[in-house]
C-alpha cells in the first residue's frame, strides 16, 4: 500500500520528509522565483517528488526540472450560503495595503456612489500603517467607506452575501486569491485587475469583470461595477462548485497521488 506525504510547509520540512522514503507532493503557496525552485529541486535527492503550483501564473514564474502539477486551491462551498446582494454595498476583503489596491476600491466606490465595506487587517509591515493613515483613514473619516476590521467566517459570509460585488484591485502577482472564490461561493461577482491568477479564477463577463491596465484604475473599476447587474449570481456559485469545490479539486489531486504511487 502506497502512502503519499503532502508538504504544505517550508522547504526545510521537505528535506526532512524526504528521509521517510515516501512519495511527496510539495505545494508552493506563495510567490515563487527561479532561485526558490532551484533551492527546492536541489534538496530532492531521492524518491518521487511532485511540485504543486496553485495557479498557472505561479507556475510560469520559473522553470522546473522535476515533475510539476497545477491545481487550484479548493473551497468548501457548503460553508457559504448564496446571497442576493440585498445590502447593496461593495466589499473589499484583504489586507489594507497598497498592493491589495484598497485605495482603488475606495476611489471606485466614490465614483459610482455606492457604500464600501472594508474588512481585513492593517499588517505589521514597513509602510503599511503610513499607507493606511494617508489613503484609507480619510475615507473612513468622510464616511466614504466603513472598516469592519478582521472578520471571522460568519462575518465574511455576511459581508460577501450582502454585497453587489467584491472589489479585487490588486497591484501584485497574487498566486491564487482565495477571497475571490469565497465571494463566488456566495454568488457575488468579482471585479478584479486582469493580473496574475485572476483570469484563471474569474470568467470575464460571466462571474465578474477583469479590468485593464495592470496598474488598477478607479475609472475602469467604476465602469465594471456599472456592468455587474448583467451577471447572474447563480452562475457565480455554480462556477465555483464546478471548478473550485473540494470535490472538484480532490479528483485532480487523487490522480496526482496515483501517479506518484506508480512512480514509487
Amino acid at each position: 500500500q502506497c502512502a503519499v506525504v503532502c508538504n504544505f510547509g517550508r522547504l526545510d520540512y521537505l528535506e526532512t520528509l524526504l528521509r521517510l522514503g515516501k512519495p511527496i507532493l510539495h505545494t508552493f503557496h506563495h510567490p515563487i522565483d527561479q532561485a526558490l525552485v532551484d533551492e527546492a529541486e536541489a534538496r530532492v535527492c531521492r524518491g518521487p517528488v511532485l511540485f504543486h503550483c496553485i495557479s498557472a501564473h505561479q507556475h510560469s514564474q520559473a522553470s522546473f526540472r522535476y515533475p510539476t502539477l497545477v491545481v487550484h486551491n479548493p473551497i468548501e462551498v457548503t460553508r457559504y450560503r448564496p446571497g442576493t446582494g440585498e445590502a447593496g454595498h461593495l466589499a473589499f476583503l484583504g489586507r489594507l495595503t497598497r498592493n491589495k489596491g484598497v485605495d482603488v476600491a475606495i476611489a471606485a466606490a466614490q465614483l459610482v456612489g455606492q457604500p464600501l465595506l472594508l474588512a481585513g487587517p492593517v499588517p505589521d509591515e514597513p509602510g503599511a500603517r503610513e499607507f493606511f493613515e494617508a489613503e484609507v483613514q480619510p475615507a473612513l473619516d468622510a464616511g466614504v467607506a466603513r472598516w469592519l476590521g478582521p472578520l471571522d467566517d460568519k462575518g465574511k459570509q455576511e459581508l460577501l452575501a450582502g454585497a453587489t460585488a467584491l472589489l479585487f484591485p490588486i497591484r501584485w502577482d497574487e498566486p491564487f486569491g482565495l477571497v475571490m472564490t469565497e465571494a463566488l461561493a456566495c454568488g457575488t461577482p468579482v471585479v478584479a485587475t486582469r493580473r496574475a491568477s485572476t483570469p484563471e479564477v474569474i470568467r470575464d463577463g460571466v462571474t465578474g469583470w477583469l479590468c485593464d491596465p495592470v496598474e488598477p484604475d478607479p475609472e475602469a473599476f467604476a465602469a465594471a461595477i456599472g456592468r455587474v447587474p448583467q451577471l447572474d449570481r447563480r452562475q457565480c456559485r455554480l462556477d465555483v462548485v464546478e471548478r473550485f469545490s473540494v470535490e472538484a479539486i480532490a479528483a485532480q489531486l487523487l490522480t496526482a497521488f496515483e501517479s506518484l504511487c506508480m512512480a514509487a
